[in-house]
Protein backbone atom coordinates (compact mmCIF):
# COMPACT_ATOMS: atom_id res chain seq x y z
CA UNK A 1 0.00 0.00 0.00
CA UNK A 2 2.89 2.38 0.77
CA UNK A 3 4.48 1.61 -2.64
CA UNK A 4 1.22 2.53 -4.46
CA UNK A 5 1.06 5.81 -2.61
CA UNK A 6 4.67 6.58 -3.63
CA UNK A 7 3.83 6.00 -7.30
CA UNK A 8 0.75 8.23 -7.00
CA UNK A 9 2.82 11.05 -5.51
CA UNK A 10 5.32 10.79 -8.37
CA UNK A 11 2.48 10.88 -10.90
CA UNK A 12 1.07 13.99 -9.26
CA UNK A 13 4.45 15.70 -9.43
CA UNK A 14 4.90 14.82 -13.12
CA UNK A 15 1.42 16.07 -14.01
CA UNK A 16 1.97 19.26 -12.06
CA UNK A 17 5.27 19.95 -13.87
CA UNK A 18 3.70 19.32 -17.28
CA UNK A 19 0.77 21.55 -16.43
CA UNK A 20 3.10 24.30 -15.25
CA UNK A 21 5.12 24.09 -18.47
CA UNK A 22 2.00 24.29 -20.62
CA UNK A 23 0.55 27.05 -18.53
CA UNK A 24 3.75 29.06 -18.67
CA UNK A 25 4.10 28.60 -22.42
CA UNK A 26 0.55 29.67 -22.96
CA UNK A 27 0.76 32.65 -20.66
CA UNK A 28 4.04 34.02 -21.94
CA UNK A 29 3.39 33.43 -25.67
CA UNK A 30 2.55 36.82 -27.33
CA UNK A 31 2.35 35.62 -30.96
CA UNK A 32 -0.06 32.72 -30.43
CA UNK A 33 -3.31 32.94 -32.23
CA UNK A 34 -6.73 32.67 -30.66
CA UNK A 35 -7.31 29.03 -31.61
CA UNK A 36 -4.02 28.00 -30.07
CA UNK A 37 -4.84 29.94 -26.89
CA UNK A 38 -8.23 28.25 -26.70
CA UNK A 39 -6.72 24.80 -27.16
CA UNK A 40 -4.04 25.53 -24.58
CA UNK A 41 -6.66 26.74 -22.12
CA UNK A 42 -8.65 23.54 -22.61
CA UNK A 43 -5.58 21.41 -22.05
CA UNK A 44 -4.63 23.45 -19.00
CA UNK A 45 -8.11 23.09 -17.57
CA UNK A 46 -8.05 19.36 -18.17
CA UNK A 47 -4.65 19.06 -16.57
CA UNK A 48 -5.73 21.10 -13.56
CA UNK A 49 -8.84 18.97 -13.20
CA UNK A 50 -6.83 15.77 -13.40
CA UNK A 51 -4.33 17.15 -10.92
CA UNK A 52 -7.08 18.08 -8.48
CA UNK A 53 -8.59 14.64 -8.93
CA UNK A 54 -5.28 12.99 -8.23
CA UNK A 55 -4.66 15.21 -5.21
CA UNK A 56 -8.11 14.48 -3.88
CA UNK A 57 -7.56 10.78 -4.38
CA UNK A 58 -4.20 10.93 -2.67
CA UNK A 59 -5.67 12.86 0.24
CA UNK A 60 -8.43 10.32 0.49
CA UNK A 61 -5.89 7.51 0.40
CA UNK A 62 -3.83 9.20 3.10
CA UNK A 63 -6.93 9.66 5.22
CA UNK A 64 -7.83 6.03 4.69
CA UNK A 65 -4.31 5.04 5.64
CA UNK A 66 -4.48 7.20 8.76
CA UNK A 67 -7.87 5.76 9.67
CA UNK A 68 -6.60 2.24 9.11
CA UNK A 69 -3.49 2.91 11.17
CA UNK A 70 -5.53 4.45 13.97
CA UNK A 71 -7.92 1.54 13.82
CA UNK A 72 -5.06 -0.90 14.00
CA UNK A 73 -3.52 0.98 16.91
CA UNK A 74 -6.84 1.16 18.71
CA UNK A 75 -7.41 -2.52 18.08
CA UNK A 76 -3.96 -3.30 19.42
CA UNK A 77 -4.60 -1.16 22.50
CA UNK A 78 -7.99 -2.75 23.02
CA UNK A 79 -6.53 -6.22 22.60
CA UNK A 80 -3.73 -5.32 25.00
CA UNK A 81 -6.24 -4.03 27.53
CA UNK A 82 -8.11 -7.30 27.22
CA UNK A 83 -4.95 -9.37 27.44
CA UNK A 84 -3.45 -7.53 30.44
CA UNK A 85 -6.22 -8.47 32.91
CA UNK A 86 -6.03 -12.03 31.67
CA UNK A 87 -2.28 -12.02 32.09
CA UNK A 88 -2.65 -10.45 35.53
CA UNK A 89 -5.22 -13.05 36.44
CA UNK A 90 -2.87 -15.79 35.35
CA UNK A 91 0.04 -14.07 37.09
CA UNK A 92 -1.66 -13.60 40.46
CA UNK A 93 -1.69 -17.32 41.35
CA UNK A 94 1.97 -17.49 40.42
CA UNK A 95 2.68 -14.46 42.60
CA UNK A 96 0.60 -15.91 45.43
CA UNK A 97 2.36 -19.25 45.15
CA UNK A 98 5.75 -17.54 45.01
CA UNK A 99 4.95 -15.40 48.04
CA UNK A 100 3.58 -18.40 49.90
CA UNK A 101 6.65 -20.44 49.05
CA UNK A 102 8.89 -17.56 50.09
CA UNK A 103 7.06 -17.12 53.40
CA UNK A 104 7.19 -20.87 54.02
CA UNK A 105 10.86 -20.94 53.13
CA UNK A 106 11.57 -18.02 55.45
CA UNK A 107 9.59 -19.65 58.27
CA UNK A 108 11.35 -22.95 57.68
CA UNK A 109 14.69 -21.14 57.59
CA UNK A 110 13.80 -19.32 60.81
CA UNK A 111 12.85 -22.62 62.44
CA UNK A 112 16.04 -24.22 61.17
CA UNK A 113 18.08 -21.33 62.51
CA UNK A 114 16.35 -21.62 65.87
CA UNK A 115 17.09 -25.34 66.00
CA UNK A 116 20.67 -24.66 64.96
CA UNK A 117 21.12 -21.97 67.59
CA UNK A 118 19.46 -24.14 70.22
CA UNK A 119 21.63 -27.10 69.32
CA UNK A 120 24.71 -24.91 69.35
CA UNK A 121 23.80 -23.55 72.77
CA UNK A 122 23.08 -27.05 74.09
CA UNK A 123 26.41 -28.22 72.75
CA UNK A 124 28.39 -25.12 73.63
CA UNK A 125 27.26 -24.79 77.25
CA UNK A 126 28.41 -28.28 78.35
CA UNK A 127 31.63 -27.83 76.38
CA UNK A 128 32.15 -24.46 78.03
CA UNK A 129 31.38 -25.85 81.47
CA UNK A 130 33.43 -29.00 81.06
CA UNK A 131 36.25 -27.46 79.09
CA UNK A 132 36.65 -24.11 80.83
CA UNK A 133 34.72 -23.80 84.07
CA UNK A 134 35.58 -27.18 85.56
CA UNK A 135 39.33 -26.91 84.82
CA UNK A 136 39.26 -23.35 86.09
CA UNK A 137 37.58 -24.46 89.31
CA UNK A 138 40.11 -27.27 89.56
CA UNK A 139 42.95 -24.81 89.08
CA UNK A 140 41.45 -22.54 91.72
CA UNK A 141 41.12 -25.56 94.01
CA UNK A 142 44.73 -26.52 93.33
CA UNK A 143 45.88 -22.99 94.09
CA UNK A 144 43.77 -23.01 97.24
CA UNK A 145 45.28 -26.36 98.22
CA UNK A 146 48.77 -25.04 97.54
CA UNK A 147 48.07 -21.94 99.61
CA UNK A 148 46.62 -24.15 102.35
CA UNK A 149 49.70 -26.34 102.28
CA UNK A 150 52.01 -23.34 102.52
CA UNK A 151 49.87 -21.95 105.32
CA UNK A 152 49.97 -25.32 107.09
CA UNK A 153 53.74 -25.47 106.74
CA UNK A 154 54.07 -21.95 108.10
CA UNK A 155 51.68 -22.86 110.92
CA UNK A 156 53.72 -25.94 111.73
CA UNK A 157 56.93 -23.93 111.78
CA UNK A 158 55.39 -21.20 113.91
CA UNK A 159 53.70 -23.67 116.22
CA UNK A 160 56.88 -25.73 116.53
CA UNK A 161 58.93 -22.63 117.24
CA UNK A 162 56.41 -21.37 119.76
CA UNK A 163 56.24 -24.86 121.30
CA UNK A 164 60.00 -25.01 121.58
CA UNK A 165 60.12 -21.56 123.13
CA UNK A 166 57.29 -22.52 125.47
CA UNK A 167 59.05 -25.76 126.42
CA UNK A 168 62.31 -23.94 127.03
CA UNK A 169 60.56 -21.29 129.08
CA UNK A 170 58.67 -23.96 131.00
CA UNK A 171 61.91 -25.87 131.64
CA UNK A 172 63.64 -22.75 132.85
CA UNK A 173 60.67 -21.92 135.06
CA UNK A 174 60.64 -25.48 136.41
CA UNK A 175 64.37 -25.31 137.14
CA UNK A 176 63.97 -21.99 138.92
CA UNK A 177 61.00 -23.36 140.84
CA UNK A 178 62.93 -26.53 141.73
CA UNK A 179 65.90 -24.49 142.92
CA UNK A 180 63.61 -22.26 144.95
CA UNK A 181 61.86 -25.31 146.36
CA UNK A 182 65.19 -26.90 147.30
CA UNK A 183 66.30 -23.70 148.97
CA UNK A 184 62.98 -23.50 150.78
CA UNK A 185 63.34 -27.09 151.99
CA UNK A 186 66.88 -26.44 153.12
CA UNK A 187 65.82 -23.32 154.97
CA UNK A 188 62.90 -25.17 156.45
CA UNK A 189 65.20 -27.97 157.60
CA UNK A 190 67.55 -25.50 159.21
CA UNK A 191 64.64 -23.79 160.93
CA UNK A 192 63.30 -27.13 162.09
CA UNK A 193 66.67 -28.23 163.41
CA UNK A 194 67.16 -24.93 165.21
CA UNK A 195 63.70 -25.20 166.68
CA UNK A 196 64.36 -28.79 167.76
CA UNK A 197 67.62 -27.75 169.42
CA UNK A 198 65.84 -24.93 171.22
CA UNK A 199 63.14 -27.29 172.40
CA UNK A 200 65.71 -29.81 173.54
CA UNK A 201 67.57 -27.13 175.37
CA UNK A 202 64.41 -26.05 177.10
CA UNK A 203 63.53 -29.58 177.98
CA UNK A 204 66.99 -30.17 179.40
CA UNK A 205 66.69 -27.06 181.52
CA UNK A 206 63.26 -28.14 182.66
CA UNK A 207 64.51 -31.60 183.55
CA UNK A 208 67.41 -30.13 185.47
CA UNK A 209 65.13 -27.81 187.38
CA UNK A 210 62.86 -30.71 188.21
CA UNK A 211 65.76 -32.85 189.21
CA UNK A 212 67.15 -30.23 191.56
CA UNK A 213 63.70 -29.68 193.03
CA UNK A 214 63.26 -33.35 193.64
CA UNK A 215 66.71 -33.60 195.14
CA UNK A 216 66.02 -30.67 197.46
CA UNK A 217 62.81 -32.27 198.49
CA UNK A 218 64.56 -35.47 199.29
CA UNK A 219 67.19 -33.58 201.22
CA UNK A 220 64.59 -31.87 203.30
CA UNK A 221 63.12 -35.13 204.15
Amino acid sequence: MTENHGKSFRSVIVVAVVALVFFSGTFFSKNADASTSSATGSVTTSLLGGTLGLVTGEVGGVLSLVNGTLGSVLGTVDGTLKVVPAELGALLPVVNYTLGSTVYSLAHLDNTLLHTVSGTVHTLVPDLVNGVVVPLVGDVGSVAGLVGGVTGDLGSVVNGTLGSLSSATSGATSAVASTANTATHSTSGLIKRAYSANVASRLSSHHLVGYHARMAHHVRL
